[in-house]
């Protein structure tokens, strides 16, 4: 059910919407527009604080079915379910066994 706004929110709205596409600061704004700035901040305020409690639709990604292990040298491994052990073990004795930036027999 939409409830309809008040004429003072609608102006209000509209004020602030010239403001922010005038490219003028508030202040320098309401002088040009004889509006009080003091007016102009509690609307401001009032009608976001309006907004923010607005409902939106959200969704929840889902979960990856695995796990990630981070390795020295900032590399990664994403495993899912029924991976290779023996396999695993292999790719990680290959991987710690190169040397890193700094190290001895590593690039520098």
């Amino acid at each position: 059910m939409n409830i309809p706004e008040s004429p003072a929110r609608q102006k209000w709205r509209e004020i602030i919407r010239r403001q922010q596409s005038s490219g003028l600061g508030v202040v320098e704004f309401c002088r040009n527009n004889m509006i009080p700035p003091s007016s102009f901040f509690g609307w401001r305020r009032k009608l976001g604080r309006a907004q923010a409690t607005a409902f939106v639709e959200a969704t929840v990604a889902p979960r990856p079915a695995g796990i990630e292990i981070r390795l020295r040298g900032g590399r990664r491994l994403l495993l899912c379910r029924g991976f290779d052990h023996e396999l695993l073990a292999e790719v990680l004795a290959a991987l710690e066994a190169i040397p890193r930036h700094g190290e001895p027999g590593g690039r520098t």
